[in-house]
């Protein structure tokens, strides 16, 4: 094996970990931001479902005025 072919195996071969190295810091960046996305879907999903609802109920029961109506319209009277 001359001097010039191990040069170039040697080169393939950081070539190749390269791209591997590369290839795989990207799956995982994406699996991550994957898994980040849909976690945030999820819990975006659950305060909207369960807790937004029960939130707006409670403030009505609290302040009787306060309905997203009543809202605007004590922002308006306000002004």
């Amino acid at each position: 094996m001359s001097k010039c072919d191990r040069l170039l195996s040697n080169r393939r071969e950081i070539k190749e970990n390269i791209l591997t190295s590369t290839n795989s810091g990207a799956f995982k960046w994406m699996v991550m931001a994957y898994v980040t996305l849909s976690y945030q879907a999820f819990m975006m999903r659950v305060v909207v479902v369960n807790i937004y609802p029960t939130f707006i109920q409670h403030l009505s029961n609290v302040y009787p005025t306060f309905t997203p109506v009543g809202v605007v319209h004590g922002s308006i009277q306000a002004i």
